[in-house]
């Protein structure tokens, strides 16, 4: 089931966007915590 599951184009696109939205929230909070750091 794994192998069907991984091997469909779907489900690794879905894959790759989650891991890009994650990617692309922890440098925003990085940068958010950076400014924030500046100000105070």
């Amino acid at each position: 089931m794994w192998r069907t599951l991984l091997s469909d184009p779907a489900f690794g696109a879905a894959v790759r966007f989650t891991l890009q939205v994650t990617v692309v929230a922890t440098v925003l909070a990085a940068a958010a915590g950076l400014a924030l750091a500046a100000v105070l």
